[in-house]
């Protein structure tokens, strides 16, 4: 894929909220009357509201009113919430009566699908539910977009989820999930939260980072193979894992899962650290663009304080993110400063 420019990037973050059954990351909401109004506010679906107010801060960030190119969306559970609460109201209204809201924001869509009718934006959209590997696919999209067409100018990209109840309630019953007083590798702990970005086919002086290349790898057979997968990507743009300043692992604390991509970290030389992002946002379908928004503040020079002190003088200018979800799905995304 040719690279493409982020402008821009804003979303909703989470933080790490115990319960008496489990850890997750609970999405800390902002005030929404900035962009949506408080009718809209309790009508939409949390993962249509964590959306919509991100993708307009992206928006607002680029100075973009108006010719926005495209939407491209990733969700893996998209407003689950709002279909348990149809498929109950269902069962208890007797099949009758039924207000159509809830199943409208059920589907998954209704997130692009919003900021669409939110931007007066009747060009290009689309939402990806891949799994592990949703907001990967967004971004592909977006990427082969401007490719064909540059003219489009600017797209927004962007990943969003939410933790409902009744996904809670089906990690746990499955065994998932993090004791709240057990250690980082002895089960996951869910993450919610929404992340947006402005993406463009050339640099401008506002270009925060760079997107290089994308890769998306099914089923890794060990660690071997997901080191050939990084090598070839990164030989496709002459660099060697050496090059790296910083890599953003995906290791979500499930041993079994963990155990192809914690053998490849380890065998990264020493001169490449490597972080666990999910640390910070827990574990969803869309944690790289989380991870995507986080190696844009350490390439500009801005380090989360729960990161730690970067050690060096000058920010990184190379990160790689590997990302897998479930040990089934994997993305791996290259990302260089703008002025690389």
């Amino acid at each position: 894929m040719k690279p493409v420019y982020i402008e821009s990037v804003a979303g909703v973050p989470a933080q790490w909220t115990p319960t008496p059954t489990a850890a997750l990351f609970r999405a800390v909401e902002p005030a929404y009357q900035q962009f949506i109004s408080p009718g809209e506010s309790r009508r939409w679906s949390k993962a249509c509201r964590m959306g919509v107010y991100s993708a307009m801060q992206a928006l607002r960030q680029a100075s973009v009113t108006d010719g926005l190119g495209a939407v491209t969306v990733g969700t893996g559970v998209g407003g689950l919430d709002c279909s348990e609460r149809f498929q109950r109201a269902i069962v208890e209204q007797q099949e009758s009566g039924l207000s159509p809201t809830l199943f409208l924001q059920s589907l998954h869509s209704s997130i692009s699908g919003q900021i669409a009718l939110s931007l007066q934006c009747k060009g290009y959209n689309m939402t990806y539910t891949h799994r592990g590997t949703a907001f990967e696919s967004a971004l592909l999209d977006a990427a082969l977009l401007l490719d064909e067409d540059p003219e489009l100018g600017r797209v927004l990209v962007g990943g969003v989820d939410e933790v409902a109840p009744v996904y809670l309630e089906s990690l746990r019953r499955a065994g998932y999930l993090q004791q709240p007083d057990a250690d980082f590798a002895d089960g996951i702990v869910p993450g919610e939260g929404a992340t947006f970005f402005v993406v463009s086919p050339a640099a401008t002086p506002d270009s925060l980072a760079v997107v290089r290349d994308l890769r998306l790898v099914h089923s890794v057979a060990d660690e071997t193979a997901l080191a050939q997968a990084v090598n070839a990507l990164l030989a496709d743009h002459g660099l060697a894992v050496a090059d790296l300043d910083l890599v953003l692992s995906g290791l979500c604390g499930q041993p079994v899962w963990d155990r192809k991509l914690a053998a490849w970290i380890g065998q990264l030389p020493a001169s490449v650290p490597s972080l666990p992002f999910k640390t910070w946002c827990g574990e969803s379908h869309t944690a790289t663009a989380f991870a995507t928004g986080l190696a844009v503040r350490f390439l500009n020079g801005t380090y989360p304080e729960e990161t730690g002190t970067w050690p060096h003088s000058t920010p990184p200018k190379t990160i790689l993110i590997v990302n897998h979800y479930q040990d089934a799905n994997y993305g791996i995304v290259l990302l260089t400063a703008a002025d690389c």
